[in-house]
């Protein structure tokens, strides 16, 4: 019987035995629980502006089904098993590499990379061994000539395709060189959770226009994916930023140095949108939920981690 969901651990050695490089799968665990909270089933029908569904584990794209290895597995709807799915993943990450998930964060998710081993994950009384840390791969280099041109195909098809979305599909597209390998930071010990450990990224990214801590910037794209239409309209700030904003008269607004919108590493950081409710439902189920929170009432618009009393 398929599990509802399966833990970060099923996940990467799911990848394994579906033929995918120990070295990948930590990393590739980590993205299937951000695209789907490693529920085998789901779908995000009604969600992508093009029309296009993704599904299952890896939220595999209606792109897809022209492709030689996944368009079988959408015709037979093994897409929608877990090694089916995963069977998919391996191959499409050997075609464009990690960043044809949109959750993928080249810098933060370097820590992914490397240290899986499927016989410890699967114990669960022998203690893990520290190692050495291990060079990782070199990124494959990348030849998308085959799925652009099905990209094409499918615009010029596609009654009422959006352009906009095309053109970003091409530039995600391009053709991408070997890069030197570089060393690798130790991966986490076998069955230690990524999303129940605080988040080490640091620094402003860019999130639709808006600058945003890094650690916030994967739960606002996995959001996205699940149907959140909303729009960030304040990220992070300065404090020359929260100074003009609090001198306004504006309320709620913390003081000048105070606000979790002037930090980015964790637990500071802090966004305000609209359509808040919608995003609290769907970080309320996400692999998100425990660390960026709807203040609710007390600032309808802000998304944060609460800690020392406040949001």
């Amino acid at each position: 019987m398929t599990p509802s969901r399966l833990g970060p651990d099923q996940l990467a050695q799911l990848f394994v035995q579906a033929g995918g490089s120990q070295k990948y799968a930590r990393l590739m665990a980590n993205l299937a629980q951000r695209e789907s909270g490693g529920r085998p089933t789901i779908n995000n029908r009604g969600t992508n502006r093009n029309g296009t569904v993704d599904w299952g584990l890896w939220q595999i794209n209606d792109i897809w089904r022209k492709d030689p290895v996944v368009g079988p597995l959408f015709r037979s709807g093994a897409i929608l098993t877990p090694e089916g799915n995963a069977r998919a993943a391996v191959h499409i990450l050997k075609v464009q590499g990690p960043k044809a998930w949109a959750t993928y964060q080249p810098g933060t998710d370097a820590k992914y990379l490397g240290g899986f081993n499927g016989a410890t994950a699967a114990s669960s009384t022998t203690t893990p061994t520290p190692r050495a840390p291990a060079p990782a791969p070199a990124a494959p280099a990348t030849d998308n000539r085959a799925a652009r041109g099905q990209l094409v195909n499918q615009f010029l098809n596609q009654h009422g395709s959006d352009p906009l979305d095309f053109a970003m599909g091409i530039r995600a597209l391009q053709d991408t060189p070997g890069a030197a390998s570089t060393p690798a930071p130790r991966a986490a010990p076998s069955g230690q959770a990524s999303f129940t450990t605080p988040p080490t990224e640091s620094g402003a990214v860019n999130f639709e226009g808006k600058q945003v801590a890094a650690w916030i910037a994967p739960a606002l794209a996995y959001a996205r994916k699940h149907g959140w239409r909303g729009t960030v309209t304040s990220g992070y700030r300065t404090f020359a930023d929260q100074t003009r904003i609090y001198n306004s008269g504006v309320r709620p607004a913390a003081k000048p140095g105070t606000s979790n919108h002037e930090g980015t590493q964790f637990p500071r950081g802090a966004v305000d949108v609209s359509d808040a409710q919608t995003l609290a439902r769907i970080l309320q189920n996400s692999p998100y939920g425990q660390r960026l929170k709807w203040a609710g009432a007390k600032d309808p618009v802000h998304f944060s981690h609460p800690h020392n009393g406040s949001y």
